[in-house]
């Protein structure tokens, strides 16, 4: 059984998708729960607070799942690509309520909320730099004299940009279109 923070938080995500964090209230979640708005605010102190609870449960859990492959001594960085490419958009399918939050909202964090999220998104964002500089290290040819940062940014563009196109269906499987992402980058040598 859903403990009440959870159901806040599983609430929170539906209501922020449908009305966006501008549209969504504390009362509307209180409603939406059942329980009333001093009980919401007890949990997260102001709608800012809400939003960053959501993103706090989604970003962390997603860095530390993917870091064994990051750390694989035996994975050259082409291989690491095609996993993460993978990962990414399963991701995109899985949790496409939270990742449109998270591209279309965090735009609201403010102070050390904005501060906290920043520092997870970079954390994350990381994890693709160091897959580009192991490919460029390692001679591939791939991304040759680019700055991985950017490339980064332009990889996880391309793979979110997917969550306002892509409906999964028997055309295109999201593990399809993860190859599809693969073949961009890796056949332009």
């Amino acid at each position: 059984m859903e403990n009440t923070y959870d159901k806040l938080i599983t609430a929170a995500i539906e209501l922020m998708n449908i009305e966006g964090y501008p549209g969504a209230s504390i009362g509307m979640l209180a409603s939406k729960v059942g329980i009333s708005k001093s009980t919401v605010i007890h949990y997260f102190k102001s709608k800012e607070g809400i939003l960053l609870a959501i993103l706090e449960n989604f970003l962390p859990g997603y860095i530390d799942a993917f870091k064994p492959v990051l750390k694989d001594p035996d994975m050259d960085g082409v291989e690491k690509l095609h996993k993460f490419l993978h990962f990414h958009m399963k991701l995109v399918v899985e949790r496409r309520d939270v990742l449109t939050i998270n591209l279309r909202d965090t735009k609201y964090l403010t102070g050390k909320n904005k501060v906290i999220y920043q520092n997870q998104q970079r954390l994350y964002e990381e994890q693709v730099v160091k897959i580009i500089e192991q490919i460029q290290k390692e001679g591939h040819g791939l991304f040759r004299g680019l700055k991985p940062s950017i490339t980064a940014k332009a990889i996880l563009g391309m793979c979110n940009y997917a969550t306002i196109w892509y409906k999964e269906d028997d055309r295109l499987s999201i593990e399809d279109l993860a190859e599809h992402f693969f073949a961009i980058l890796t056949r332009g040598k």
